[in-house]
């Protein structure tokens, strides 16, 4: 191997192993290497580029004199990694003729990423000089981390701006929803050049605009790849796909980036068939292509075709094994994550943020605790996602815990803890920290506006969504919903009817709205005039036909379904078990892929309302060896236990709660089983778990006993039950009373 052709091997690399064979040959053939500082300092830039800052140092520290270019090398290669502590232990160690402007903004950038951004800010107000790049960089960090108005006010301080920190603005503004405010920045650009135009453009398409971003398409003066692939993908998008194939058929010239663009929009949205018919009749691949494709397959739950496809990649690096994992992780295919997460060679701070997010969204909160001390440097965003995961589960004293320790907070913080409050209802706890918010965007006010309406108050959610100062269509959403979960309909229309853009996801709403509300002509009649369905929109309506026993028409839309999901099959197997179709409903479950803790329920519940107490037995030892039970299985299963007087599995399922699966039986769950004891006639254990359960006994139970004691004689346990009920005011006590003809042992007139 010759020197030239050694550097262009190094510098052409795509993946840590490929880099570690490269270097092991350049040093077994070049003896001269250790003293060629051109060749270690892009072996320490490709080491830091392909994950391994570890590596990356030890050519470092191999370097025997080190130039400026090493020094920024290392320090880039941990910045890039998140080891942000051995980041700043270089920076202190730096020679004076080391700390350029391009190290220090290198640093600055990745303080902001971890979202440090007042030591950030203390960094770039230590520099002596500020260039350009340095005031962008810093503007992009108040962007990245929530601060718009910061972001602001370092572009209006800027003492020169040109058309890079113009763009940045301008993304600052689209990352926040500010659509109004980049269109007014983007026509007050002079001479606007394809960043901006390509900018406003994705903006549009990828918040759902697609009339606005078709229209600034035709518009554009010159178009390029990225132009071209971001009106495709927004089509493929919106499930548009005759566009988007008629507009790759349009395209001045073939490149990889359009193809990649609509193998990617297929894939995604589940056209499998059409990713790969298009996959392989490319001239050409790249890594990007292999990506797509395998992450298509990986969030379409085909894991072992992604794994397959992976397997065949010629070369792979963090990108394509981060593609992996999040495909795994956002379909809480866990295991398979996992293995995927162990068998990379080198991890970067996304790897390890993607098997966070992977536990802590899917539930697994004591694995995602682990992965969090295990991580080398974790910065605001795992903290942050780990506040919104105890939110999911309820535990907002542990999110608030979380949140309260973090030394610095951005938006995305705020935001986390005040959603967390204001969806365990917590309405007050929620206006304290809105109040609190340094700064505020539109999920923030969309938080307060879904506060509201789960307590109820649709006029404080109304109230609060107008004085939102920069709605979108989330906003937007937010208060139809809040009108649809107050059964207010035509409010929810109304605030449809005002949007001033609609995407798929407004639709779904308005759709959704109806459904639940067993209004199904006017479902229908959003349904029929979707510009664009998605799954999502196929999905609720075979909801509303399935809860409204609309059998024929659940079963027809069903079938019609371009792509399905376990959402679409737990519906289907309700369409059946609604109507005590057992037998049906018993075959649409053993059809699905995979069976989820709905499924069973569903199929359960059929068993135990329509079916006998021996099947919906049967099915829920089956179930307990798949999935863990929920509260409302086991209830089924004791009201199903009680109706036919099975004390034996009764028992067995109440003990079971608590001790195999640690669910702490509530009060319907004690009332299941006091009325199975005293249908059975143990009346004593009866009486005794009345007394015994940790609520205060109520009419009903009393009742039960009772009406037991009456018909099996017991006129001891009878006057006790009854002295108890004469505490409460209720007609079948009375009647009860007097039919037991036991008054007289108690008192009682």
């Amino acid at each position: 191997m010759e020197r030239k052709q050694c550097i262009e091997a190094i510098q052409s690399c795509k993946s840590l192993p490929a880099l570690r064979e490269i270097h092991s040959r350049a040093a077994t053939l070049l003896p001269r290497i250790k003293d060629d500082y051109f060749i270690l300092n892009n072996l320490i830039e490709m080491y830091g580029k392909c994950g391994s800052a570890t590596e990356a140092r030890k050519v470092f520290d191999g370097i025997y004199v080190k130039n400026s270019f090493s020094w920024t090398l290392m320090l880039s290669a941990y910045c890039r990694n998140g080891h942000l502590e051995d980041a700043k232990t270089i920076l202190l160690k730096m020679p004076a003729s080391a700390k350029t402007p391009v190290s220090m903004t290198s640093m600055i950038a990745a303080l902001a990423n971890s979202g440090n951004l007042e030591d950030a800010r203390r960094m770039f107000n230590a520099m002596p000089d500020h260039d350009l790049i340095s005031w962008t960089t810093m503007l992009d960090a108040y962007a990245q981390n929530g601060h718009l108005e910061e972001a602001k006010q370092i572009y209006e301080s800027m003492p020169c701006r040109d058309l890079v920190s113009s763009n940045a603005m301008l993304s600052a503004y689209t990352r926040h929803g500010h659509l109004d405010d980049a269109k007014i920045l983007f026509d007050s650009i002079v001479g606007p050049n394809l960043v901006a135009w390509n900018t406003m453009l994705s903006t549009y398409a990828q918040q759902g605009h697609l009339r606005e971003a078709r229209e600034l398409f035709d518009a554009m003066p010159l178009r390029d790849a990225v132009s071209w692939t971001a009106m495709i993908d927004a089509y493929g998008h919106h499930g548009d796909f005759c566009e988007a194939r008629r507009l790759f058929r349009e395209l001045p010239e073939d490149n990889l980036v359009s193809w990649n663009a609509i193998i990617s929009a297929f894939a995604i949205r589940g056209h499998l068939r059409e990713a790969q018919a298009l996959f392989d009749s490319m001239p050409q691949r790249d890594l990007v292509s292999w990506v797509a494709l395998v992450y298509g397959y990986a969030i379409a739950a085909e894991t072992s075709i992604a794994k397959s496809l992976f397997d065949q990649m010629p070369c792979w690096n963090l990108v394509a094994m981060n593609a992996l994992l999040s495909g795994f992780a956002q379909l809480g295919q866990i295991e398979s994550s996992k293995n995927a997460f162990d068998e990379m060679p080198g991890r970067d701070v996304i790897s390890w943020n993607i098997i966070l997010g992977g536990y802590a969204q899917n539930g697994y909160l004591q694995e995602a605790r682990i992965v969090l001390q295990a991580m080398p440097q974790h910065g605001i965003v795992s903290i942050n996602t780990m506040i919104s995961a105890y939110a999911q589960t309820g535990d907002v004293a542990r999110s608030k815990s979380l949140f309260d320790e973090l030394p610095q907070r951005n938006l995305v913080s705020w935001n986390a803890i005040l959603a967390a409050y204001a969806q365990s209802g917590r309405v007050s706890e929620a206006e304290k920290t809105f109040q609190a918010m340094p700064q505020r965007d539109p999920l923030s006010w969309t938080a307060m506006i879904t506060a509201y309406a789960l307590a109820g108050n649709c006029e404080r959610s109304k109230q609060m969504f107008d004085e939102c100062p920069h709605k979108d269509t989330v906003s937007y959403n937010a208060l139809l919903s809040a009108y649809a979960q107050c059964e207010r309909l035509e409010e929810a229309k109304l605030v449809f009817d005002s949007m001033p853009h609609r995407n798929t996801v407004c639709w779904n709403a308005m759709l959704a709205a109806y459904a639940q509300a067993g209004h199904l002509d006017e479902g229908e009649h959003i349904f029929e005039n979707m510009p664009v369905r998605d799954l999502v929109s196929y999905n609720a309506m075979l909801s509303a036909y399935s809860q409204n026993r609309h059998v024929v028409q659940a079963v027809a839309m069903f079938y019609s379904l371009p792509l399905r999901n376990e959402h679409s099959w737990n519906a289907y197997v309700a369409a059946f078990a609604r109507v005590g179709d057992i037998e049906r409903a018993k075959r649409a479950f053993d059809q699905i892929p995979e069976q989820d803790q709905i499924s069973w329920s569903v199929l359960l519940a059929a068993q135990a309302h329509f079916g006998d107490s021996t099947l919906a037995i049967a099915t829920f030892d089956e179930m307990r060896v798949s999935v863990a039970p929920e509260e409302a299985c086991f209830a089924l299963v004791l009201t199903s236990c009680s109706r036919e007087g099975k004390l034996y599995n009764g028992r067995c399922c109440f003990t079971s709660m608590r001790y195999d699966f640690g669910v702490s039986p509530s009060r319907p769950h004690y009332c299941c089983m006091i009325d199975l004891l005293a249908r059975s006639g143990h009346l004593e254990d009866c009486e005794k778990l009345i007394l015994t359960m940790p609520f205060e006994p109520q009419a009903l139970e009393w009742i039960a006993l009772l009406s037991a004691c009456s018909s099996h004689g017991d006129n001891e346990s009878g006057a006790r039950a009854a002295k108890s009920l004469t505490r409460f005011q209720h007609g079948a006590a009375y009647v009860l009373l007097a039919n037991a003809n036991i008054p007289k042992l108690t008192g009682i007139k």
